[in-house]
């Protein structure tokens, strides 16, 4: 299933068009900053990227950092050189968690 439109920036990555979203979970057990890829024509598998949580590092990432669009690409060309497939269906594809 295609992730909500709304609020959703679009990014092109080595010409392929995405779109991306970053959502906040603040509840009282978990803190967590989630960012979620899908591609932007023909949604497929998403890119569930986990840059924070708990005020750790879980991916190469300066948490000082603001989340930008090019960070948004470093994370892209991350999840596609450990394997995710975005153009075929499935279920996300986790990075920066173990």
């Amino acid at each position: 299933m295609a992730m909500a439109r709304k609020g959703t920036r679009r990014i092109c990555v080595d010409d392929v068009d995405y779109v991306w979203k970053l959502t906040f979970n603040w509840d009282e057990f978990d803190r967590l900053l989630l960012i979620t890829v899908e591609l932007a024509n023909a949604p497929g598998s998403k890119l569930l990227v986990y840059p924070i949580a708990f005020d750790i590092n879980f991916v190469d990432f300066n948490r000082d950092q603001p989340i930008t669009p090019k960070v948004v690409e470093s994370f892209i060309q991350q999840g596609l050189q450990s394997g995710w497939k975005p153009s075929i269906p499935g279920p996300a594809f986790v990075v920066g968690r173990t």
